[in-house]
């Protein structure tokens, strides 16, 4: 009964731990952006989250390197990294310019843990 004990808090301390998801979309169907007419070259979100001893110690977040990395010990679940993988992705997509680039950060504590997630949204112009 112990093993299984252990198997569960396992499984639900992993559930929690931080990962880094990239998504991104260059399907705008022949749309221009703004008044000058932008082409949009891709459309990219990131998510990065973290896994929090006593809300300041980082047991295991998002990695900067990209999507579905993990790092441990190591505090990446800020708007600066969050902000740099976006730029960094959609530059890879082709874009030299980004618009409307939108960040949010969100913690839930627990009793002894807490749980960050840090998002960036930008729009890749050409």
């Amino acid at each position: 009964m112990k093993k299984i004990s252990y198997l569960f808090a396992v499984l639900a301390i992993a559930s929690l731990c931080g990962c880094t998801t990239v998504q991104y979309t260059n399907n705008f169907k022949t749309m221009t952006v703004g008044e000058s007419r932008k082409e949009p070259v891709c459309h990219v979100h990131v998510r990065v989250s973290g896994f929090y001893l006593f809300g300041c110690l980082p047991v295991m977040c998002g990695s900067r390197a990209g999507d579905g990395k993990s790092s441990f010990f190591q505090d990446n679940c800020n708007v600066e990294n969050v902000v740099n993988l976006a730029c960094k992705e959609a530059r890879g997509e082709g874009a030299n310019n980004i618009l409307n680039l939108v960040t949010d950060y969100t913690e839930v504590n627990f009793l002894l843990w807490s749980n960050r997630y840090v998002s960036a949204s930008v729009t890749g112009i050409k």
